[in-house]
């Protein structure tokens, strides 16, 4: 599997990497890194795996100890469709939807009809032959306590997808 890796040392330059190795059970303590690879903890819930990832290109500015922010892609789509997770809708029968702005300001809308797909951290796949270019969907509204910073972060390295 690709990984897209994010250090201090490194800045906004974003390494690339691999999955080599996966522990095949959870474990309470992490390993150290060496040179030209990475071992880190994974979390899913409360399981905690060992990740062993090889970087393509070795980084002389890389040191061990050091944190990195690592987006591990294991599902790759392109020329698809997609939007924030948040602004796709699920009626009480199941099926989504998401809301079309029909004017410029997004207060008159018309909902949708879609299916997902794929889900990244923060956009889902949507799937719908009635999408076009140049339609404006409806976000939902940010709370004023949420800053650029915190919706960055949650996105990830990859923003997403």
């Amino acid at each position: 599997m690709k990984v897209l890796i994010k250090t201090d040392a490194t800045r906004d330059e974003e390494l690339q990497g691999k999955v080599i190795y996966t522990a095949v059970s959870s474990t309470g303590s992490a390993s150290s890194a060496a040179s030209g690879m990475t071992t880190g903890m994974a979390s899913s819930g409360n399981a905690t795996y060992t990740v062993k990832i090889a970087l393509d290109t070795p980084n002389d500015r890389l040191r061990l100890g050091m944190n990195a922010k690592l987006s591990i892609i294991t599902e790759m789509k392109e020329n698809v469709w997609t939007v924030p997770y948040d602004s796709v809708y699920t009626r009480e029968d199941g099926t989504k939807y998401i809301e079309i702005a029909k004017n410029e300001t997004g207060e008159e809308k018309e909902e949708l009809d879609v299916q997902t797909g794929t889900e990244g951290s923060y956009y889902i796949e949507i799937i719908s032959d009635k999408l076009k270019d140049g339609m404006k969907i409806v976000l939902p509204q940010i709370d004023a306590g949420d800053s650029i910073e915190n919706l960055l972060e949650m996105m990830g390295a990859d923003a997403g997808i």
